[in-house]
């Protein structure tokens, strides 16, 4: 049992030039998902990059740092 005034109209049947632009609309949103998909990937590897040079020079500096702390211990040992 329906109400009255809640029928619907009939569902509009789809022409050539409404598929046309639905598929040129899907082929539109792919590409750009594509490119945001490369450029996601290319600020990635960036990222990547970046970090592992921060990772190396960090490093580097800890080393140095343990390093002259050890030489300055030694030679404050020397030194009494």
């Amino acid at each position: 049992m329906t109400m009255p005034g809640s029928e619907l109209p009939p569902y509009p049947k789809i022409g050539g030039a409404t598929v046309t632009r639905l598929r040129n609309a899907r082929k539109q949103y792919k590409a750009s998902s594509e490119s945001i998909d490369k450029a996601l990937a290319t600020t990635e590897r960036g990222f990547e990059e970046a970090f592992k040079d921060a990772d190396s020079r960090a490093a580097t500096r800890d080393r140095i740092k343990a390093a002259a702390d050890k030489n300055r211990d030694i030679s404050r040992l020397n030194h009494r």
